[in-house]
């Protein structure tokens, strides 16, 4: 039955800040959720499950586990040749290779001094690195993984009579992160020794002063391309365009832009990430994501909200004062908007009026000692937030999703407490719990089929990686 709403079950995620330049927009998709159609038949409650067993199927079958195999086999041979049949050298010239490097881009410093009986502790961490200073050919050979200079960054190897050529480039104009922090604390260490004049062990303690201090540069470059060829043929790629806008003094989430769009490809199917990110001046948020299957659209879906945030630096209570620690707030979450949308035949909308004050009554909800409490918080729960289901691109709501509660109890020590669940609502008054609306008496057909899809998943996964 958990297999059942699994299926159905629904998946989000955040989008932009400035604009993209459209050359370098790797795979434009809808920007927005389209405006769906007016009209629309309202099915009965009954007719739903018949039309969410379709839309359950019809994905499946978009996805038969079979479209995999070759990727499962390739990564198979690839682990097993390169990482399982090794021996314990094979990878010392490539970690040598990237220890020499290493030591361009890092540098620490340790120091520790007595001042009036107290010790004085400083670690300073510096790294700077840009992406272009990753550079060298990796070719993994019969013997060994050896490592040489190039202008680039490549991997080359072979599985059986098939080469493969792995290529990272980074192109368009570099924007430097900034972002520094210290940790300051202190502590009374055992400085116990043995007093030869007289015998006896002394216990004493000494007085630790220590200040963390890291700092990191980072060169983000405008555009990261990786492709991948099979005997001097395309077969997969991944594309990353970033935009960001960092503050003078580095990077400072109360300030700054955040922006990034992505496609990753395999063997014709893609995962994008459309202008996705956060940007602080507007306080808003969002993620817009698709699964596609050459030019099809599969699954899209889109998350963004107004997000205000936060660095906090505090002292911690329990320390003395010693030690200070960061943590991030959201200031202000709400009036967040989410869509999904599976093959443009099923539907969810839905929206958040105020994520903390939501999260708060959940709190509330939980630690509820009576009905009273429990039915209050709810109420709550219910007004900050709302999700409707639809079906075929128009605008009649075919079902609401809306929580409720039942009390659990401990039959052993008697304990009762609350639980929420999920009760979906339909136009004609009727409701149900979801392990009531998917029962498997109703989604026998669809109950079937998923454990034989999901089968042929499992069974492939034993075979190549047991």
């Amino acid at each position: 039955m958990k297999k059942t709403i699994l299926l159905i079950a629904a998946i989000f995620a955040m989008a932009s800040c400035g604009k993209t330049d459209p050359t370098l927009d790797p795979d434009p998709i809808l920007p927005n959720p389209p405006a769906p159609n007016p009209g629309g038949e309202v099915l009965t409650p009954d007719d739903q499950k018949l039309k969410l067993e379709e839309v359950a199927e019809n994905f499946m079958d978009e996805y038969p586990a079979a479209e995999f195999e070759e990727f499962f086999s390739l990564a198979d041979k690839f682990a097993d040749t390169y990482l399982d049949n090794v021996n314990e050298s094979y990878w010392d010239p490539f970690f040598e290779y990237c220890e020499e490097r290493g030591e361009e881009m890092f540098f620490f410093e340790d120091k520790e001094e007595e001042k009036n009986g107290e010790i004085h502790r400083s670690w300073n961490v510096e790294a700077f690195l840009e992406f272009s200073d990753i550079h060298g050919l990796l070719t993994l050979g019969a013997t060994s993984a050896t490592c040489e200079d190039y202008d680039g960054t490549k991997v080359v190897f072979s599985l059986g009579k098939d080469n493969y050529v792995v290529e990272l480039n980074a192109s368009g104009k570099t924007t430097e992160a900034v972002y520094t922090y210290e940790n300051i604390y202190g502590y009374e260490d055992y400085n116990g020794y043995w007093d030869e004049q007289n015998g006896y062990w002394v216990d004493d303690y000494v007085m630790v002063h220590s200040k963390n201090h890291y700092h990191f540069e980072v060169q983000v470059p405008e555009k990261i391309n990786l492709t991948v060829t099979k005997n001097g043929k395309d077969f997969a790629s991944a594309v990353f365009v970033f935009e960001n806008s960092f503050s003078a003094d580095g990077v400072d989430i109360t300030m700054d832009c955040f922006h990034i769009t992505a496609t990753v490809t395999i063997d014709g199917h893609s995962v994008v990430l459309g202008k996705s990110g956060y940007d602080a001046a507007t306080g808003k948020a969002a993620v817009t994501y698709a699964l596609k299957k050459g030019e099809d659209v599969i699954v899209y879906g889109q998350f963004s909200g107004d997000v205000k945030a936060e660095l906090i630096t505090e002292d911690d209570e329990w320390s003395g004062g010693y030690d200070t620690y960061t943590y991030l707030d959201c200031k202000l979450a709400k009036n967040f908007d989410f869509y999904l949308d599976i093959l443009g035949k099923l539907q969810v909308r839905g929206k958040c009026s105020d994520a903390v004050s939501l999260a708060e009554n959940v709190e509330n909800f939980w630690d509820a000692e009576n009905d009273n409490q429990a039915e209050r918080a709810l109420d709550n729960i219910n007004n900050y937030f709302e999700v409707g289901l639809y079906y075929d691109m128009t605008s009649s709501l075919q079902a609401e999703i809306v929580m409720d509660y039942f009390v659990e109890e401990d039959d052993y020590y008697g304990d009762t407490w609350y639980e929420l669940e999920p009760i979906i609502v339909f136009p004609d008054g009727s409701k149900y719990a979801f392990y009531e609306y998917f029962d498997e008496d109703s989604f026998t057909g669809l109950e079937s089929s998923f454990e034989l899809w999901l089968n042929l998943y499992e069974t492939m996964l034993e075979h190549y990686f047991d």
